[in-house]
């Protein structure tokens, strides 16, 4: 009973303190991630783990340094090019109402008053959106500027994490079997590297899936000529990889914008666009989680067309690992499952 209790008290304070440790987690994975780099050098070049560790440091270091300074250089230069033409953009838009406005009130004379309330209330109901959601994202920005120090301290730890991970990785996990029964040992690892290689594939899958929506995107934007098309493509990514939004919350606002600003091609052709990536995205999406996650095609569909269907978008990550989890329980001899006719 007593044994119990000190687990149960274990695990509500890893509980308790899991969304205060995020950056030591994610450092934590890093380092499993490279893991099989930083063995490759020891056992290929004859390195000891501290140079081999040193030397993978530093080439994500320089990696993802490289690939910051670049985003955020084209970022920095786009959005300022944006804010000088943000007062014609608004300028435009007030022309474009006034005009809509002229239309509405010719129109207006001619249909029953209380049709008229009832689409006036729609668009004044339209219009508290859309400032609530222009406030909200305002106070965004200011809370995100508000907490960038945070951020680098947060940066720094993980980086230091990383590092540390990297060097005692192999103790670690030497010390963590060291708790278990031998029958207990061989399910562990087995877990572990079933849920390993399941983990490094998810990764692996949804680094393909960001790259190959920012080239769509990016491609996409370019031959329909918009504005600000790497500031854009990043910004579809970003949202692409949120659960909850997609790549249509960018694009169909901006092709409804573009819509009623007169430019109907460059509208349709982003409908268009995103008519592309999601079709290109839901038809690689089993055959990519199949090959990298350990499953088979049929099962990665039907977990992620279940899961969508309960879940919504989050059910389409969720699904394959529900999948995922049972079959490495099930390997493990945890979970006994043998049905006959």
């Amino acid at each position: 009973m007593k044994k119990y209790l000190v687990i149960l008290l274990l695990l509500a304070l890893v509980i308790y303190l899991l969304p205060k440790s995020i950056p030591i987690l994610l450092a934590l994975l890093t380092a499993i991630f490279f893991e099989p780099l930083v063995i490759y050098l020891q056992k290929q070049w004859g390195m000891k783990r501290l140079v081999a560790v040193i030397i993978v440091f530093l080439f994500f270091l320089s990696g993802t340094g490289f690939l910051s300074y670049l985003v955020l250089a084209k970022l920095i230069e786009q959005f300022l090019f944006f804010s000088k033409n943000l007062p014609f953009l608004l300028a435009k838009l007030n022309i474009l109402m006034a005009m809509y406005m002229n239309q509405w009130e010719v129109f207006s004379a001619t249909v029953p008053k209380d049709v008229i309330y009832s689409i006036e209330g729609s668009f004044r109901s339209l219009e508290d959106s859309i400032l609530n959601a222009t406030s909200s994202l305002t106070q965004s920005i200011l809370v995100f500027i508000t907490t960038i120090p945070q951020l680098l301290i947060e940066v720094l730890v993980y980086l230091i994490a990383f590092f540390l991970f990297s060097l005692e990785l192999r103790k670690m996990k030497v010390q963590v079997i060291s708790f278990f029964s031998h029958e207990t040992r061989d399910k562990f690892l087995l877990m572990y590297h079933q849920l390993n290689r399941a983990g490094i594939g998810f990764l692996k899958a949804q680094l393909l899936f960001s790259v190959l929506t920012f080239v769509l995107a990016y491609g996409g934007l370019l031959l329909l000529k918009v504005e600000y098309p790497i500031l854009l493509s990043i910004v579809i990514v970003f949202v692409d990889i949120l659960p909850v939004l997609g790549t249509g919350s960018v694009l169909v606002p901006y092709a409804v914008y573009c819509l009623i600003t007169n430019q109907q091609d460059t509208g349709i052709g982003l409908l268009i666009l995103f008519v592309v990536i999601t079709v290109v995205r839901r038809v690689i999406e089993p055959k990519v989680y199949s090959s990298n996650m350990g499953i088979s095609p049929i099962a990665s569909l039907i977990s992620m067309y279940l899961g969508f269907q309960v879940l919504g978008f989050l059910g389409l990550i969720l699904g394959p690992v529900v999948v995922i989890i049972f079959d490495t329980l099930k390997k493990a001899g945890i979970i006994k499952f043998h049905f006959k006719l």
